[in-house]
């Protein structure tokens, strides 16, 4: 592998796959969630996608670390829109801190595993 720490980036990956499995149906947290911010059905059906296809690329990124740095801003992007999201809805504080948290881990795990290999 070509990427510093790769154990901060397979946790990242499994969180990543473990989310798009629960998005499918969605599970009733999820579900919970994406009512509470409004989320459009057209954007539901995506999720399961999106964050399957982050953990292609972060696992790619493994050993073609730029693509995992590319995957990082995406996912960067991605909770920035989700915490829009929360924000827009005027949603609860408690409500909006997983996606504050996932923000920050991912900017750890470019930081430390994929921006310093490209």
């Amino acid at each position: 592998m070509d990427v510093d720490l790769p154990a901060l980036a397979i946790i990242l990956i499994v969180f990543q796959v473990a989310d798009a499995i629960a998005c499918i149906g969605p599970i009733a947290p999820i579900k919970v969630a994406l009512d509470a911010v409004d989320c459009p059905p057209r954007i539901r059906r995506l999720l399961p996608f999106v964050k399957l296809d982050s953990a292609i690329g972060l696992t790619i990124g493994l050993w073609v670390p730029i693509l995992g740095a590319l995957t990082i801003v995406a996912l960067v992007v991605y909770f920035l829109v989700a915490i829009a999201f929360h924000v827009r809805a005027r949603d609860t504080v408690i409500n909006t801190v997983p996606a504050a948290v996932m923000l920050v881990f991912v900017v750890v795990v470019g930081a430390l595993s994929y921006f310093p290999a490209v």
